[in-house]
């Protein structure tokens, strides 16, 4: 299954590799970056050549395996045995590659534990599945004693290196665990917040705080009784487990609607006042509208050019010029 790998700008610089790609005339560069794709977490992979050119040259008519020869020949890659298959690996893989957390382990063996048996097997001069029973009688008592002594060898070698696996595990274990001292030494035990009394109050802390973002703190201690009454009944603590904080919160909150209750009051005033003086404005024009009606209702009155008294002297009416006074003229009110 092919996996998403890094490609650093220095690979195209990579000289070698060029050189070896014009002196083969087979796509090495691209070849080498397709397999970066191919290779689990630790840089392995099956040598099927067939199996690889489907993943990282489908469309191609070179010989996959001529191609990885040709990167073994130059140290790019590596091919080696274990267990009855032929395994490649990159040698530089862990140090270009990040591979993901949760990406699978590797299920193929790594290189070292195949060289060391196949160092045996051939020191000892035979392999277990080519020796058949009749050859392995033929063999003379020297050899059967150097083959004693090369595995009481390997035998040592091995129980050595187990040895100093084991020491290093102890070393790491005695690590973690100075670690693990030190974190807990320095972990605060969880301390539970207080639960809420009759007679709680906020911290001298809290009440600063909240008199900071400008609330009177008369307002402040005015919110105390009403906080204090609903979490006794409420049963249960305020998120977070702090009260001095829940306290801070809703003063804030309470004092935001006081503020937004006194603008709404204000202005329901301020409209009630101006809502009586426009009643008294269209009364006034009311007035006017009759003075007017009054004033042109008398036959052949021309009001054009004339004032309100020449026009009581010349209608002859006897009341006609105390009415003229009493009411207002264009301009006159």
């Amino acid at each position: 299954m092919a996996r998403i790998r890094t490609v650093k700008p220095e690979l195209f610089r990579h000289e070698d590799l060029f050189e070896a790609e014009i002196e083969s005339g087979l796509p090495l560069r691209l070849a080498f970056i397709g397999l970066f794709t191919c290779c689990d977490r630790e840089g392995r992979f099956e040598w099927r050549p067939r199996q690889l050119k489907l993943d990282v040259m489908p469309y191609d008519t070179t010989d996959f395996s001529h191609v990885l020869d040709a990167l073994e020949r130059i140290g790019l890659v590596e091919k080696y045995l274990a267990d009855g298959r032929e395994i490649g690996c990159i040698p530089t893989f862990l140090k270009h590659q990040c591979p993901n957390a949760r990406e699978a382990k590797s299920k193929l063996p790594p290189k070292e534990s195949n060289a060391h048996a196949s160092t045996c097997i051939n020191d000892a001069g035979q392999n277990p599945e080519e020796v058949s029973v009749s050859e392995s009688q033929e063999v003379s008592t020297s050899t059967d004693s150097e083959t004693q002594t090369h595995a009481r060898t390997c035998t040592h070698m091995h129980a050595h290196g187990e040895r100093e696996l084991e020491g290093e595990r102890e070393g790491n274990t005695q690590q973690l665990q100075q670690h693990a001292n030190r974190f807990s030494e320095n972990v605060q035990p969880y301390q539970q917040q207080p639960e809420m009394s009759e007679d709680w109050n906020p911290d001298e802390t809290t009440v600063r705080r909240i008199a900071m973002t400008s609330v009177p703190e008369d307002f402040i201690r005015n919110c105390i009784p009403e906080f204090r009454a609903y979490w006794l009944t409420a049963g249960r603590l305020p998120h977070g487990g702090n009260f001095q904080t829940a306290f801070l919160k809703s003063v804030q909150k309470a004092w935001a609607k006081h503020l937004n209750d006194t603008n709404q009051r204000g202005n329901g005033h301020a409209g009630s006042q101006l809502s009586s003086r426009e009643a008294e404005l269209r009364k006034a024009n009311e007035s006017t509208d009759w003075a007017q009606k009054f004033r042109t209702g008398f036959p052949g009155a021309d009001t054009d050019g004339h004032s309100d008294d020449q026009l009581a002297l010349g209608s002859g009416h006897s009341d006609i010029p105390e009415v003229a006074g009493i009411v207002p003229g264009p301009g006159r009110h």
